[in-house]
């Protein structure tokens, strides 16, 4: 999801608007859609999503958003 698809949603559903936010929010990136084109797109949206949702991590875990691992 882009910025502009960020704001549909949000036109759309305003009370998702503080629910709604894009993966790489955090590094100031926008990542782009790789459909059509070849595989090392695919693989820089990949890296891009997986250092998105990191960073994610570590912001909801600052916040205390995100339970510690269970013990088994």
């Amino acid at each position: 999801m882009d910025s502009e698809h960020r704001r549909e949603v949000q036109r759309r559903y305003p009370v998702a608007s503080g629910k709604t936010f894009l993966l790489g929010q955090w590094q100031s990136l926008e990542i782009a859609d790789p459909i059509n084109e070849p595989l090392p797109a695919f693989e820089l949206a990949w890296q891009q999503c997986n250092d998105g949702a990191k960073a994610w991590v570590e912001r909801l875990s600052a916040a205390g958003l995100v339970c510690a691992k269970a013990t088994a």
